[in-house]
């Protein structure tokens, strides 16, 4: 179990976990799968899920205090999407854990201009999410992508759920 969750901080590492997004609304994916692995014949998970939960910047969380529910609603919809492919959650001996971390900051910088036309930096908050597939016999990555985008301090509760079902959604978009 820990190495797994070390695997998924190695993976932010790897990706980063905060990035800029040029287009308001815009989720990036980017989805890796091992050469050798047909998903076809996994059909049993096992999620994993680290006290952590959603991971926080050195400055403070970006998540609204009013969005209590966000690992939740993660769990829930990664269930939905592994379902209505046929996968099926079980509590012992899956064929493939799922995993997954969330990273959100304030770190990324943005131009954006002004009315008086002058350009101006500043900060704007985004939120990576990683989705990782391990097989469970050896231990090795069989699947993994995330999602990136940027954060609105206003969105409703629906709407954030929405871009995150949407993430969801894209990232498996080829299982």
């Amino acid at each position: 179990m820990k190495n797994i969750l070390k695997i998924i901080a190695t993976l932010f590492v790897v990706f980063g976990i905060y990035g800029c997004s040029d287009n308001i609304g815009k989720i990036t994916t980017v989805t890796e799968v091992s050469e050798k692995v047909n998903m076809r014949g996994y059909t049993t998970y096992q999620t994993i899920t680290s006290k952590e939960g959603i991971v926080h910047n050195s400055k403070g969380a970006f998540v609204p205090k009013n969005y209590t529910t966000a690992d939740a609603d993660i769990q829930s919809f990664i269930k939905a999407e592994l379902s209505n492919r046929g996968k099926k959650e079980v509590q012992s001996n899956p064929d493939f854990y799922a995993a997954y971390a969330v990273g959100v900051g304030v770190e990324s910088i943005k131009e954006k201009c002004n009315n008086q036309s002058k350009v101006m930096l500043t900060d704007i908050s985004s939120a990576t999410l990683v989705l990782v597939f391990i097989d469970a016999k050896t231990g090795s990555i069989i699947w993994k992508s995330t999602a990136s985008g940027q954060t609105y301090k206003d969105l409703s509760l629906e709407k954030r759920r929405g871009r995150i079902a949407t993430a969801i959604k894209k990232m498996m978009k080829n299982i």
